[in-house]
């Protein structure tokens, strides 16, 4: 493929090379062009068909793209959310209130005599300074 023809001027100069780089597409001759030249236009053919198919499956994906992005109708918005309010209404805030109530009734056994013990000594405190108070009245 690569020969060199005398007195020819080539990419390296007048038979300064060994070999020609572009592979005889400088030739004068067009015999030897017309397979590179089929070749080219192969090439040209599979570059136009890849980027066909490129921009094919981009207009696909963002059609795909823009079905999964419509909205949800108005009923099922409504339907979604009250689904999920009622759900909340009867499992999850009766099992907070189941658990708010135990520990209300266990602080209220916890707190009931202490309660009464402070009663106690606040009215043992003010009978004592009544009488305190009555003690110093009479001299």
């Amino acid at each position: 493929a690569s020969t060199q023809h005398p007195g020819r001027m080539g990419l390296w100069g007048r038979d300064g090379g060994t070999a020609e780089p572009w592979g005889g597409l400088a030739t004068a001759d067009p015999a030897p062009q017309a397979p590179r030249l089929a070749e080219m236009k192969v090439l040209a053919a599979a570059l136009l068909l890849l980027c066909a198919c490129r921009l094919q499956a981009a207009l696909v994906r963002r059609e795909v793209l823009a079905e999964e992005a419509t909205p949800p109708a108005e009923d099922d918005f409504f339907t979604r959310h009250f689904q999920s309010f009622s759900d909340f209404m009867t499992k999850d805030l009766a099992q907070k209130l189941q658990v708010e109530e135990a520990y209300l009734d266990r602080a209220n056994k916890q707190l009931t005599p202490l309660a009464q013990e402070l009663r106690s000594n606040v009215l043992g405190l003010f009978s004592s300074l009544l009488e305190l108070g009555k003690g110093e009245g009479q001299p």
